[in-house]
């Protein structure tokens, strides 16, 4: 969430590691498309990956990972979607999709991710700068994965406490 700082493992995914990246794994990396910004977003699918979006939906594979609710009191992100359920391999969370007429025209997009790349998305769809915009990041450009929230401020100043600690899902 905005005005969130976080700790992350930045040993995670380096070559000597035994920790490689996950679908369903929250990444910090470089921006493919102006390398002095750094982004944070969902990793969708890894190298040979089938990926279909059709509006707000993702499909892996060919099965669908997208699972919409009418009401989740866990998200505590803007309310101005549709909060959905993802099920991505060994991964459970929480996204917020786009509702817009916009996102519910679009036509379906469908490709393989290729060799040494990943298909990111970020959970708030409707507000997200991630793979539909730049495309696949380089699995080389990961510099790290969000572990645990250690600060979170709204906008409007006040500390969300319940925020504080959290443990970023990956389960």
């Amino acid at each position: 969430m905005p005005g969130e700082f976080f700790f992350a493992d930045k040993a995670f995914n380096h070559p000597d590691a035994d920790r490689n990246v996950r679908r369903g794994d929250i990444v910090v990396f470089v921006n493919p498309n102006n390398r002095t910004q750094i982004f944070v977003k969902r990793v969708i699918a890894l190298p040979g990956g089938r990926v279909e979006l059709s509006g707000s939906i993702v499909r892996l594979n060919g099965r669908t990972i997208t699972r919409p609710r009418r009401h989740d009191s866990s998200w505590v992100g803007p309310k101005d979607g549709l909060v959905a359920q993802e099920h991505n391999h060994e991964h459970v969370y929480t996204v917020l999709l786009d509702t817009t007429a916009k996102a519910k025209t679009t036509s379906p997009t469908v490709f393989t991710v290729p060799n040494g790349q990943a298909f990111v998305l970020g959970d708030n769809r409707g507000r997200s700068t991630d793979s539909r915009k730049f495309g696949t990041v380089p699995l080389a450009d990961i510099v790290g994965r969000a572990e645990q929230i250690w600060y979170s401020k709204a906008p409007q100043g006040s500390l969300r406490w319940g925020r504080l600690g959290t443990v970023l899902s990956r389960s």
